[in-house]
């Protein structure tokens, strides 16, 4: 009998939703990687973004970047080739490749989500009452009580 309206907010709680649940995954995996890659290497990764993590914003986002950026990313990813030294015995090496790989799945839930974050604020203003706006704000509170228990 009643038409029901359109629900205008339900992109944005989507979007948060997603948000705020690849910003939880990203900060889980940044902590698992810590086992099984020194503390050096993990700084260096996540203090400049190597350069696959530059061509995927570029692409997903559409934006131009400065040429400074691709030489930073162009640095640091030498750096970090050369960082990684000569050949190690069958364990450590392992876990270099298992670090190796949390911290790669870590950078492309971190650009993601960033890019989702961005495009949100690009198209809403936040209202910290909103229940939407919680998702965002408790999110890295979860990567923080997953440190808390694992030993």
């Amino acid at each position: 009998m009643f038409k029901k309206s359109p629900n205008k907010h339900e992109p944005l709680s989507f979007n948060l939703f997603y948000g705020s649940t690849l910003y939880a995954l990203a900060g889980i995996l940044s902590l698992v990687s810590l086992r099984f890659v020194i503390f050096v290497h993990r700084e260096l990764i996540t203090s400049l973004r190597p350069i696959f993590i530059l061509f995927f914003l570029t692409i997903f986002t559409k934006r131009p970047f400065r040429q400074i950026e691709l030489v930073y990313g162009l640095i640091i990813s030498l750096g970090l080739l050369i960082y990684t030294g000569p050949k190690l015995d069958k364990t450590l090496l392992m876990s270099k490749v298992v670090g190796n790989a949390l911290l790669v799945l870590y950078l492309i839930l971190d650009a993601s989500s960033g890019v989702r974050i961005d495009r949100l604020k690009a198209e809403y203003m936040f209202n910290p009452l909103h229940r939407e706006f919680c998702c965002i704000y408790y999110s890295p509170f979860i990567p923080a009580i997953y440190a808390t228990l694992i030993k």
